[in-house]
């Protein structure tokens, strides 16, 4: 069966940065699996895999600006300590959300200095090339409980679908 809309699709993915260096897996026992068509990819990824089938093997690869965007260096800031008040071991690489007015961002601690903490509110991705390397374990026609049942995951960021 080829990989059309409301296929329950299978797969195994290794993804790696620009560079080469291993950023996720699914590991071999734990494949990924999604409802084609409705659940969160980048589409780039869907548009690959569209037409395909099981044993099929692909590398998709992502430029930042399709991904996670480039990095804006405006999105690095110095805080005050105080407003992490209540986070006593706050360190380098923690994630925090912060609240700007009525909204709230997800940053990440860079370094924790004196009476200031710098964070970066850039998704950590964001700059990367992604390159994902794809296997195709199984496609299935979806059956009614897929279409509402299967929470297949996170393969893409919050603006893809």
């Amino acid at each position: 069966m080829k990989i059309e809309e409301n296929s329950v699709v299978t797969l195994h993915y290794i993804l790696t940065d620009g560079s080469g260096n291993i950023l996720d897996n699914t590991g071999a026992e734990d494949p990924f699996t999604y409802v084609h068509g409705r659940s969160r990819i980048f589409p780039d990824i869907r548009d690959a895999l569209e037409g395909r089938e099981q044993g099929e093997t692909l590398r998709v690869i992502i430029p930042p600006e399709r991904a996670f965007g480039n990095r804006d260096d405006s999105m690095v800031t110095v805080l005050p300590r105080k407003e992490f008040s209540g986070i006593y071991n706050l360190s380098p690489g923690m994630q925090l959300p912060v609240r700007n007015g009525d909204d709230v961002a997800m940053v990440r601690v860079l370094s924790v200095e004196g009476g200031n903490v710098t964070v970066d509110g850039n998704h950590p991705l964001a700059g990367e090339t992604l390159v994902f390397d794809l296997t195709i374990d199984n496609v299935r026609e979806a059956e009614e409980g897929d279409l509402y049942g299967i929470d297949a995951g996170f393969m893409g960021g919050p603006d893809h679908g």
